[in-house]
């Protein structure tokens, strides 16, 4: 999500990681705290 900034295009998802390399990362986690989850070496997701 390097220079991503089309934030309508994340509205409604259910889990938002984002890693090292997404520029816009703290206004992705502002505007979807819901959803947005930090990506990190060893982060383990278990999706149902």
């Amino acid at each position: 999500m390097h220079g991503f900034d089309d934030y309508e295009l994340l509205k409604g998802l259910d889990l938002i990681v984002a890693a090292h390399c997404t520029v816009n990362k703290k206004k992705i986690a502002e505007l979807f705290s819901d959803a947005y989850v930090e990506g990190k070496a060893g982060l383990k997701i278990t999706l149902d």
